[in-house]
């Protein structure tokens, strides 16, 4: 049903089975298909279809914002699988060598894959004590 719903966004923005089909490197047919298969699940028409043009229904025009909602939660969702599944570190580190901290930053986030950092500033004090109780993976504990 996912791709039908993001189907049946992309023909509501481009008012084109064709081009809509074109984008998402689909077959017109298939479009029509997957549109056709939204339509018997949701009981509406969601499109009046002329040999000229395309345009939405008053049923679609309600459902699309529930739809670019879907399809929103989808990519918030997989972009924070892709978060939650790459490596984190947690730097502490003592404000002087924030600029250090950032380079590290940098560096990591450049790798592949990807390796990402969640900073804390803190004193040395408390950046050794957060690295010896566990609250972080590493700490720079030497400053200029």
């Amino acid at each position: 049903m996912l791709k039908e719903i993001h189907c049946f966004a992309r023909v509501a923005e481009r008012l084109s089975f064709s081009r809509a089909a074109a984008d998402l490197g689909m077959s017109q047919p298939a479009m029509s298909q997957a549109i056709t298969r939204l339509e018997r699940a949701a009981g509406v028409r969601l499109f009046e279809r002329t040999a000229r043009d395309v345009r939405l229904t008053a049923e679609g025009k309600a459902l699309l914002p529930y739809a670019e909602q879907v399809i929103e939660s989808v990519q918030a969702f997989a972009a924070e699988s892709a978060r939650l599944a790459r490596p984190t570190i947690h730097l502490a580190y003592p404000p002087l060598v924030g600029a250090l901290a950032a380079r590290i930053v940098r560096r990591l986030a450049g790798r592949t894959p990807a390796i990402g950092v969640e900073l804390r500033a803190a004193g040395r004090g408390p950046a050794a004590q957060a690295l010896a109780g566990g609250e972080v993976s590493a700490a720079i504990l030497a400053t200029p």
